[in-house]
């Protein structure tokens, strides 16, 4: 919401957006179909067929000489399945964690910023554990529970996609952010015991978004905003051009600041 609206004649979907859904989802499929294979090819429990074998199961048989000494039905396994389905759930309550921010990272905006998202991901999850593991779920869904073994291998396919996408975040802040318009996210500074409906609380405030060569009747000239921080701003941070262009929420009487309005902080908003 602290963005400027998106010029109309932008795409919907960049390419690089989109370049970002087929790596991510290039990486889902291929880790809910691995999840599957790991079990026939390398767990412990499992039948640890060959890698043939499992491309051409539909082939199997009790004549067929590729598959002497295997019983078909282990194709027909309920464990596979599961595996498959709990790393598709699980990969999914990742992603739903990537999408807090679309380029900024999960160090920088925890989990717990959005605390009705941890809830919806722990109440999937918990619809997920019901039918895994209170009969006659896994009957009806045809699947089966899993073993601490399985579910650490579900942990270890799933979590590389939030690795994944804090890659691909961090290539678009640092290397694709900053091309055309730029804006910034500027938080002014309340003085203590005064009242305003944009400044809250001492030191707390709602944001004000600037954009050079834009200009506000309300706070003018800008020598009324004192910046204490700048950090990595492209091109430079020139005090001179730093005009208010929309605050919420609305001046509706304007505020009596009492004096000059001092800026503690500034950041860099995504053009």
């Amino acid at each position: 919401m602290d963005k400027p609206p998106q010029s109309p004649k932008e795409p919907l979907i960049s390419g690089w957006l989109f370049f970002r859904y087929l790596a991510i989802g290039g990486y889902v499929g291929a880790a809910t179909v691995g999840a599957a294979a790991w079990w026939f090819l390398f767990a412990e429990d499992g039948p640890s067929v060959t890698y043939h074998q499992l491309t051409h199961f539909m082939q199997c048989s009790e004549h067929n000489v590729e598959f002497e000494g295997l019983d078909c039905d282990i194709f027909e396994s309920p464990v596979p399945m599961t595996m498959a389905l709990s790393v598709l759930v699980t990969i999914e309550m990742c992603n739903a964690l990537n999408s807090l921010s679309e380029n900024q990272s999960l160090a920088r905006m925890p989990p717990w910023v959005n605390i009705w998202l941890v809830g919806s991901i722990c109440l999937s999850m918990s619809l997920h554990f019901v039918i895994l593991y209170i009969d006659p779920l896994p009957m009806i869904f045809k699947l089966t529970p899993l073993s601490l073994t399985h579910w650490l291998m579900v942990i270890k396919i799933s979590f590389p996609v939030i690795l994944l996408d804090e890659t691909l975040k961090f290539i678009a802040r640092n290397y694709l952010e900053g091309e055309g318009s730029w804006s910034l996210l500027v938080t002014p500074w309340s003085p203590p015991g005064h009242s305003c409906p944009l400044l809250t609380t001492p030191g707390h405030s709602c944001p004000l978004l600037v954009t050079p060569g834009h200009s506000c009747p309300l706070l003018t000239p800008p020598d009324h905003f004192m910046v204490t921080s700048c950090p990595r701003l492209s091109p430079p941070c020139p005090l001179d051009h730093l005009l208010v262009t929309s605050w919420s929420p609305p001046w509706s009487p304007p505020c009596p600041l009492h004096g000059h309005l001092m800026v503690t902080s500034i950041s860099i908003l995504s053009p």
